[in-house]
């Protein structure tokens, strides 16, 4: 069954304490941070425009870009 979500891109983290993360992010605009070891959604962000690439990472800050040509630094931890 398709859940309608479109290209998907992720990127997996670690914090200092060393709990694993997985950032998802879909063409349909979103970004979502999961808990790797519940798989428990913790946090969801529409970012309004495409997404066709996986975040990059820079210590606790994910780095987003869309086709609205906005570019996001956002804090993860």
């Amino acid at each position: 069954e398709s859940r309608g979500l479109g290209d998907v891109y992720k990127r997996q983290f670690y914090d200092a304490d060393g709990n694993g993360y997985l950032l998802y992010c879909n063409s349909g605009f979103n970004m979502f941070l999961i808990d790797g070891k519940t798989g428990e959604q913790l946090d969801y962000m529409n970012l309004g425009g495409n997404i066709e690439a996986s975040p990059a990472m820079y210590g606790n800050y994910a780095v987003v870009g869309t086709r609205a040509m906005r570019t996001y630094c956002i804090q993860v931890g």
